[in-house]
């Protein structure tokens, strides 16, 4: 089908499909979003006349449920790994924010007992990324 053979109905019809169709309503939103962005495209760039998209309306963002863990939940779930050295830098990463790749690059040259410092000056992850920063 050409895009300019699109039609309003026809953009209804996707719009309900997506959401039958999709686990989450917000996956089915961004699809049809990028799908309106895409019909705005070829009005823009290549002189589409009709925009049936216009007519149709998004469908409605959903605001997921975050279940936060609770420290006795957190603590339970630590005691159960078995090396000590991933009870110690997972407790590191929970109570400071830390991100992964910002603990497994720490050194002890980077920690400071005497001042209750961490000083996170590298990461493992990507090169060119700067995070030359201290966390108390």
């Amino acid at each position: 089908m050409k895009v300019k053979g699109i039609n309003t109905q026809q953009v209804i019809a996707l719009k309900t499909y997506l959401q039958d169709r999709f686990k989450s309503l917000n996956s089915a939103r961004t699809v049809l979003s990028n799908y309106k962005v895409l019909i705005n495209h070829a009005v823009k760039f290549y002189g589409l006349r009709n925009t049936p998209v216009l007519a149709v309306n998004l469908i409605e963002w959903i605001w997921p449920t975050i279940n936060f863990i609770i420290q006795e939940e957190f603590e339970s779930k630590v005691m159960k790994f078995e090396l000590h050295h991933y009870k110690e830098l997972t407790r590191l990463l929970f109570f400071t924010g830390l991100r992964v790749g910002e603990g497994l690059a720490l050194t002890w040259e980077d920690i400071d007992l005497m001042k209750n410092q961490l000083h996170v000056l590298q990461n493992t992850g990507y090169e060119d990324e700067d995070t030359d920063f201290t966390k108390n």
